[in-house]
């Protein structure tokens, strides 16, 4: 089970919109994952959707995905030279 924590977090874990490693994960209805400093910044300044699926959302709709956070701080824990790829 651990290793598919570890594995979702160094596979799926880099943020759509920057291409970073995800530390703030936020999760959008259409079930996409963001930074979710980088989320709010696309709703503010390019438009209130989904940047991957265009599905319209607002702030009030983004969510905490607490189970990938969870996931990508245990491979950073165990991964310590993956704090350089942190946002």
């Amino acid at each position: 089970m651990a290793e598919t924590y570890h594995q979702i977090a160094s596979y799926n874990s880099k943020q759509p919109i920057r291409g970073l490693l995800l530390l703030c994960i936020a999760v959008t209805p259409s079930g996409h994952s963001y930074e979710r400093a980088a989320l709010l910044e696309h709703l503010a300044k390019v438009g209130s959707f989904d940047p991957i699926s265009r599905v319209q959302m607002t702030e009030s709709d983004v969510r905490p995905n607490l189970q990938l956070r969870a996931a990508t701080q245990s491979y950073l824990d165990s991964h310590a030279y993956a704090w350089s790829e942190a946002i």
